[in-house]
């Protein structure tokens, strides 16, 4: 809950009170959401285990990946609302915010483990499963769903501390002002290498990439990750946009 106060017979006690009961209101309408968002993430994974058509499974994911969207975007409001000095309860936000996580890194390993069956099912027999090569693509495709998911996260991080700067409307040249104009640049980069890293996937799956080509993209993003290499200052940090220069992916707008 909020913090509590007895109202002042002033007009400004009355606003602070009026602002933190319409501030609870969201947080319980926020707090019932994410629960019916659980509710519909679980039913929605006892379906997929109980489908046995391919279509019917295949449908289900892309519902499991809606899903956990939503459930992401309610994780951002909740960590908005813990940041917020004004709410003194934090409780039941940490506990949403817990199962949120638990499901988003349920999800992580139910797509891996999706994807890699889906790979080995397209045109794979035993003979090939001991072929280097196509190992190799199941590790490259591992590595880029683990590295989907680090940028998901901080991308997350990254969105509410952006939500948090905006809302506190940073002077011009103040150092706030700086750290938020560097929080929208690595949001940006971040969306643009997701991006490109779903376009890459999709083309491992597809054996349209030779996967020898992927080892220097690897390092390269490796670097970019790395906050000791690639700081998160307005002058160090680096976009590493021509990574991707030898794949002709697409440019996508948002």
């Amino acid at each position: 809950r909020l913090y509590s106060s007895t109202p002042g017979p002033n007009s400004f006690a009355s606003g602070v009170m009026a602002h933190l009961k319409k501030l609870q209101t969201e947080i319980d309408k926020g707090l019932k959401k994410v629960d019916e968002g659980v509710e519909e993430y679980n039913r929605l994974r006892d379906a997929h285990h109980r489908a046995s058509q391919p279509n019917q499974k295949d449908k289900l994911e892309e519902n499991l990946k809606a899903q956990i969207k939503k459930l992401q975007r309610d994780r951002n409001q909740l960590s908005s609302w813990i940041a917020d000095k004004s709410v003194k309860d934090k409780d039941p936000l940490m506990e949403s915010k817990n199962k949120i996580e638990a499901l988003m890194d349920h999800f992580k390993d139910f797509e891996r483990e999706s994807k890699t069956k889906r790979f080995s099912q397209v045109g794979l027999n035993k003979g090939d499963r001991a072929d280097p090569e196509v190992q190799k693509r199941r590790e490259m495709i591992t590595w880029i769903q683990d590295l989907l998911s680090d940028l998901e996260k901080e991308f997350d991080e990254l969105t509410v501390e952006d939500q948090r700067l905006t809302s506190r409307k940073p002077s011009k040249n103040s150092k706030e002002e700086a750290n938020l104009a560097l929080t929208k640049r690595v949001l940006e980069s971040h969306r643009w290498h997701m991006n490109k890293l779903e376009q890459l996937q999709r083309k491992l799956n597809n054996e349209d990439v030779n996967v020898e080509s992927l080892e220097m993209l690897k390092d390269s993003l490796t670097n970019y990750m790395d906050e000791g290499i690639n700081q998160r200052t307005a002058e160090g940090f680096m976009d590493f946009n021509a990574s991707y220069d030898d794949f002709n992916l697409e440019e996508v707008e948002d």
